[in-house]
């Protein structure tokens, strides 16, 4: 057996991957919004996804959606489920009125 001194290999995957999530990590209350909507307008696609039963993409799209329409969007696609589809969209609908 050889040992190097170091941590374990699973754990210094373990870190490697923490570092590159804590590099990447947006709070959707500040940083995060600009970041997706600068992601938008450099992209033809916006696919959004989440964990079925959760509120966080509707209401994402709520508040993401006026200034994507003015962006060009008109089509935004996203992983929901039925449920959450349909609160979603009567979210964006009353958001444009």
């Amino acid at each position: 057996m050889v040992r190097s001194g170091g941590p374990p290999q699973d754990q210094q995957s373990d870190v490697a991957v923490s570092a590159v999530l804590a590099n990447h990590h947006y709070d959707l209350a500040s940083g995060g919004r600009e970041f997706l909507l600068n992601g938008a307008g450099a992209s033809d696609l916006f696919l959004l996804g989440e964990l079925h039963g959760d509120s966080e993409i509707p209401n994402l799209l709520k508040d993401l959606w006026p200034e994507m329409w003015t962006q060009g969007y008109r089509h935004t696609a996203a992983e929901l489920s039925p449920w959450a589809a349909h609160q979603g969209w009567n979210l964006c609908l009353r958001k444009r009125s």
